[in-house]
């Protein structure tokens, strides 16, 4: 009597393993990309509560220079128009990075940049902006943008000091 196995029930086995080897590497890679994404939006919301409590203490001190760390401040007092919010994104964009912001999707590639359009968005970055307040007024504020490998999550999030929109 033999013992082996025979080659139908190593090839059954070969491709039992081979269809559980497929499934677990697809449910493994959308876990991948689901981290990249969770990291990727909670690095974009610890950035928009930042900004807004940094705008806030603005108000609270009554303008003037507000300290960020040791090497970043911003002007409480900038002028509400596209240079002036722009040097504000500037001021935020090195802060962020001096954190040590991360791009989860691609390390090679900055998490946070001002741009004007879309043209450099790229999975794991925010973009820094200024748009208008509302179609009828020249106002400004920041619009931080987000972008992941989920088309929902690309959309800006408003940030305006008080008193800005008005």
């Amino acid at each position: 009597m033999n013992m082996g196995f025979s080659l139908i029930e190593l090839l059954v086995v070969v491709a039992i393993l081979g269809i559980m080897a497929a499934i677990g590497t697809v449910a493994f890679n959308g876990y991948i990309e689901n981290s990249k994404r969770a990291v990727t939006i909670s690095q974009h919301e610890r950035a928009v509560q930042f900004i807004k409590n940094s705008l806030k203490l603005c108000d609270v001190q009554g303008g003037g220079r507000l300290e960020l760390n040791s090497t970043t401040a911003i002007n409480c007092d900038v002028t509400n128009n596209a240079g002036g919010i722009n040097s504000l994104n500037a001021q935020f964009i090195k802060y962020f990075k001096e954190q040590g912001f991360k791009n989860a999707y691609d390390n090679t590639v900055t998490p946070v940049y001002a741009g004007r359009n879309g043209r450099y968005d790229s999975n794991g970055r925010m973009r820094f902006d200024e748009t208008v307040c509302s179609n009828t007024s020249s106002k400004k504020q920041i619009a931080l943008w987000v972008k992941t490998h989920v088309k929902s999550d690309y959309k800006p999030t408003l940030i305006a000091k008080e008193g800005w929109c008005l």
